[in-house]
């Protein structure tokens, strides 16, 4: 088959392989074998037909369909990174929280090939280690050698030539980093009383200037709403002690996050802890990349492609799949509200630099 796909074409864009393999579904009543979708899979049993008929009509129970009590009044006290990890997935924050269900995700499969590149978590796992290294002064050429030992990287001259690539993008993001970092204050505690709720934690990366954070990853809905959150705990602790609003950066591979001071940041924070309390009696529809798509553009269809691509990357949301399941969460209104009340401020405070022009 290797050798067919490698030295025939067909006149057509279709690729050679989709047209000489069949490949049949696992059950004989799926309704493939009966909607005629394929020509080339077909069935005459009229038993296996009746029993596709009857999965086709069966409905999907959702997983919870009442609302649960709210928790104790001493409840309202949270920290503020819970609140972050909260916003980044609130349907797995209640199956946890509230419900003490914890879903095991899948186990990545070993590789059976020997890898020429590197990509997703153990590229990203070395370019951290790399990124730390160079912000500290050191040579990223000093990781070579271990990251060979440790198997991270393609053999011989492949890995050489990555680890190459590696470096010059690393210091790249070094470089802007260093640009922007004035000098690092010690953690500030919050210990905030926001209309009922009492937030507290502590804040790192707090410069003079304000908060600095930084990935070696293209810049996500999740950083997006980390820097807010924390951005917001810290313009509401300079207000009460009449210091100056601050300015708060996420320097990532593809551009500088860059979020302005708000004039209300108590009442704002205020609004997050009520969708968290909200999110205690039942699952959020706040899902952070497809919210923040719908509030900056008001297109719900976009919002569902990014809901679509967050769930088909190969790396599926087993407690949003759970929490919502037999629903349609993007279809309701509660959807859009939501979107625009917490997703809002945030992106009118917003601004983006490209990593082009950031230099």
């Amino acid at each position: 088959m290797d050798y067919l796909e490698q030295s025939f074409r067909l006149e057509t864009d279709a690729e050679l392989l989709s047209q000489l393999l069949i490949e049949h579904p696992l059950q004989p009543f799926n309704r493939g074998y009966f909607d005629a979708s394929d020509s080339r899979l077909f069935s005459y049993d009229a038993g296996w037909l009746a029993a596709a008929d009857s999965r086709a009509q069966a409905v999907e129970k959702p997983f919870i369909d009442t609302q649960l009590p709210e928790p104790e009044t001493a409840a309202r006290q949270l920290e503020l990174q819970d609140l972050v990890r909260f916003l980044i997935n609130p349907s797995a924050w209640f199956l946890q929280h509230r419900l003490g269900v914890a879903l095991a995700e899948e186990e990545a499969i070993l590789e059976d090939t020997e890898p020429f590149d590197l990509n997703g978590l153990p590229a990203y796992l070395l370019r951290a280690e790399m990124l730390q290294q160079a912000l500290q002064g050191e040579e990223p050429g000093e990781l070579l050698p271990l990251a060979a030992a440790r198997g991270e990287l393609p053999h011989g001259e492949a890995g050489t030539a990555v680890f190459s690539r590696l470096s010059e993008e690393i210091r790249q993001i070094a470089e802007r980093v260093r640009r922007r970092a004035e000098e690092v204050l010690e953690p500030q505690e919050v210990d905030l009383q926001l209309d009922g709720f009492h937030l507290t934690g502590w804040l790192e990366g707090v410069t003079p200037a304000g908060l600095l954070s930084y990935r070696p990853g293209k810049l996500k809905a999740k950083d997006r709403l980390r820097l807010w959150v924390n951005h917001l705990a810290l313009c509401a602790l300079r207000q009460q002690t009449a210091a100056e609003a601050p300015l708060s950066l996420h320097v990532a591979e593809d551009q500088t996050l860059i979020l302005h001071s708000v004039e209300a940041p108590g009442q704002l924070l205020a609004d997050l802890l009520q969708a968290w309390w909200q999110g205690q009696c039942a699952p959020l529809p706040f899902f952070a990349a497809a919210s923040l798509s719908f509030a900056e553009s008001g297109d719900l269809q976009r919002a569902i492609k990014v809901w679509e691509k967050d769930h088909d990357s190969g790396a599926p949301n087993w407690a949003v799949s759970t929490a919502f399941r037999g629903m349609q969460p993007l279809a309701e209104e509660a959807f859009s509200g939501l979107a625009t009340r917490l997703g809002g401020p945030l992106l009118a405070a917003s601004e983006s630099i490209k990593a082009a022009r950031d230099r």
